[in-house]
């Protein structure tokens, strides 16, 4: 029999080709990052422009500009000299041209700050106008969009390091405060006390150098930075002492949050939030807080945080897990190391270049690293897919050697967001498999719950119905199928929270197992998410399971099973004895030796032990990598993301995050992977010649 040819394989043909197309490709991500950027004209500047061309200036103005009725009338006459003449303005036309320009620095941020705004030259030499790189024009069209369209303007930047978005963030504020808005204060909040000194002077210097006549002054006087009523952190502007613009700009730190002006704030700046630390009565979630409560929703406001990312389960990862999943108002950012045109190394010949695109291919496939300096095969083609060059991925071959592991690297120069974060702690799930599980997560198709007669007992079970409730704890993907019978199909798993709100989350999961008969697999269709007392729980997981068709009922049983009367509720077996007398579908495990002496053979539940825990995770992290099951439930993403190893060797969520979601569908696929296929069901198989009690119930109850 003649075998499949391994198309992981290449041909000395298709290797040729194949580097061919990266090269060619390669070219166009260089030009790309490199277009030709001219602040002045406003060629290849965001926002979105037109050409304004005229004898005086060949322009590209930003599209708002195009119904100015001077850029009409100039645009049809051709000149400010024609203009003149016909406006009977003679002898005006520098005045027209600096009126012009005037008008641009209001639409024009790119040119504005190229010809008003002063930074440190952070190569060495006299200080330079702003003039913007590329992470920084990515970063501005998001600013520019919100402004546009008179939206208020909230954005969270996450960043790789040396490219300037905090300069960005605070000159574009400056940009707010000098030319569209008086009164509009602004606060800087820096992490230490030396980065708001270093805020300040950047402040500083761009006051000390800006052209008092952008300001509408007859004087050429040099403006100043100086204190507003002698304080220490709120700053206003001067010319000769006399103050020029209603304004205050305040600047502090997180170290000394007491000392930041929270008043009347119109644009609030959070740089460095990663590094925040809690301060004795002040959390970074308060001085957020405090500062924020007076910013109003309207344009022309702000409230940016950026920060690299140090570590996860801090304000700024939840900040921006939210922005990303599209839950709070800021809109994220995140630039990768490749997009910086710093970390690029360039080759000393083709020939290099050319061997450096087949090296590549030829170690695309391997998934270890010769030294823990060195990166993987593997992993350099992902950055090449993922938009890097080959002189960035040149770049970061040498820079690696700097580093002993991934981890470090990856904290400093981060290539997407997930791993910015994931480079910290030592975490038991692939971020990147989680991430693919993404594509399937979706809004559910209904929210309530589901009710019988009673909220206890048997006749909770009976007249089950969903009621819609947009406030309700279920969340339903999928509505159980009653279009045929069917046996094996529904798997229902709960793990058991507490009662208080700060407590752990009960969980009670559905899936579908239906998927499996055509070869995919399990599909989560159903999840209740809440804190409940555990006796209305028992009865609510049977409620469940029974209107999915008497799934089998697959209950974490630990805390059902505990004696501690330290735990919230007295927590029995009994709980789930009585139960059982009535849900028939339980899951049952071998009992101990000395149940079984006494006679109990069998236990409801799965037990979480550190042998079973280990069975599931592991069954678990081998679905995840293979993308053996179909998520529905976005948050569950967070879960696997935030599970750690600990420094005993153990698996738990890390500190200030849960994990319910994750173990009720370790414990569901692990059960579901040894259960029967699911099949079509035939009522008469099951019938008792007897007409048994037990018999009469399965089949009553089963539809």
């Amino acid at each position: 029999m003649k075998q499949k040819k391994d198309k992981t394989i290449l041909s000395k043909k298709e290797k040729d080709n194949l580097a061919a197309e990266i090269l060619a490709e390669n070219e166009q991500r260089l030009a790309y990052y490199d277009c030709e950027f001219d602040p002045v004209s406003g060629l290849n500047a965001p926002p979105d422009r037109f050409e304004f061309s005229i004898e005086e200036v060949h322009w590209y103005l930003p599209n708002s500009m195009r119904d100015i009725k001077v850029i009409k009338e100039l645009l049809r006459l051709g000149s400010i000299k024609r203009m003149c003449q016909e406006w009977q303005l003679k002898g005006h036309e520098r005045d027209i041209l600096w009126q012009l320009t005037a008008e641009r620095f209001k639409h024009d941020f790119c040119f504005w700050a190229a010809t008003c705004a002063t930074i440190k030259n952070k190569h060495g030499g006299g200080d330079i106008r702003f003039v913007l790189n590329w992470p920084q024009r990515k970063t501005l069209a998001e600013l520019e969009r919100m402004r546009l369209n008179e939206e208020p303007i909230r954005m969270i930047i996450l960043k790789a390091r040396q490219w300037g978005g905090s300069t960005l963030i605070q000159i574009y504020m400056a940009w707010i405060q000098l030319v569209h808005k008086e009164n509009w204060n602004s606060a800087i909040v820096a992490h230490l006390n030396n980065a708001s000194l270093n805020i300040r002077a950047m402040y500083k210097r761009l006051i000390e150098k800006y052209p008092p006549r952008a300001l509408g002054l007859a004087s050429r006087s040099p403006l100043s930075l100086s204190p507003f009523n002698t304080s220490r952190v709120d700053y206003t502007v001067t010319q000769n002492r006399k103050r020029v613009r209603e304004t205050v700009i305040s600047v502090g730190s997180m170290q000394s949050p007491d000392t930041i002006r929270s008043m009347d704030v119109a644009l609030a700046h959070f740089s460095e939030v990663g590094l925040w630390k809690k301060t004795e009565g002040r959390s970074p979630e308060d001085t957020v807080q405090a500062v924020t409560a007076a910013v109003l929703k309207e344009p022309l406001t702000m409230v940016v945080m950026e920060s690299t990312a140090k570590g996860e389960h801090n304000l700024f990862h939840h900040e921006w897990l939210d922005a990303k999943k599209g839950l709070s108002d800021k809109t994220p950012v995140f630039v990768a190391w490749y997009e910086i045109d710093l970390y690029r190394k360039p080759f000393e010949s083709e020939q290099e270049r050319v061997k450096f695109v087949l090296d590549l291919i030829k170690h695309r496939l391997h998934e270890r690293a010769k030294s823990t300096r060195e990166e993987p095969g593997a992993y350099l083609w992902k950055l090449w897919t993922m938009g890097a060059t080959l002189e960035g991925i040149n770049w970061y071959i040498s820079q690696r050697r700097s580093y002993r592991s991934h981890d470090v690297m990856a904290s400093e120069f981060p290539s997407d967001d997930v791993e910015a974060f994931a480079s910290t702690g030592q975490p038991i799930f692939d971020h990147y498999k989680v991430e693919l599980l993404r594509d399937t997560c979706r809004l559910p198709s209904a929210i309530g719950d589901i009710h019988g007669k009673d909220i206890v007992g048997p006749e909770a079970l009976r007249g089950l119905h969903f009621v819609e409730d947009s406030l309700g704890e279920l969340k339903i993907w999928e509505m159980p199928d009653t279009s045929f019978r069917h046996k094996n199909r529904y798997v229902v798993a709960v793990d058991v929270g507490g009662v208080s709100q700060r407590s752990d989350f009960s969980v009670i999961l559905v899936l579908d197992r239906w998927p499996r008969t055509e070869g995919r697999g399990d599909e989560v269709v159903a999840e209740w998410h809440g804190h409940i007392q555990h006796d209305l729980l028992a009865w609510k997981m049977a409620q469940v399971a029974a209107f999915y068709c008497n799934a089998l009922l697959v209950v974490e049983s630990n805390t059902f099973e505990t004696r501690d009367p330290a735990t919230e509720g007295e927590h029995t077996p009994f709980i789930l004895d009585q139960l059982g007398n009535a849900y028939r579908n339980m899951y049952t495990r071998v009992a101990s030796p000395e149940n079984i002496r006494q006679g109990r053979g069998r236990k409801w539940g799965f037990q979480t032990n550190t042998h079973t825990k280990a069975l599931v995770i592991d069954n678990l992290i081998a679905i995840i990598n293979n993308s053996l099951y179909t998520e529905r439930e976005i948050d569950a993403l967070e879960e696997y993301n935030v599970f750690q190893r600990d420094e005993r060797g153990g698996m738990n969520a890390a500190e200030g995050s849960h994990d319910d979601r994750l173990m009720a569908r370790a414990i569901a696929l692990y059960v579901s992977m040894n259960m029967p296929m699911p099949t079509v069901y035939d009522p008469n198989r099951f019938k008792s010649r007897s007409g048994s009690r037990r018999s009469r119930v399965r089949n009553e109850s089963f539809f």
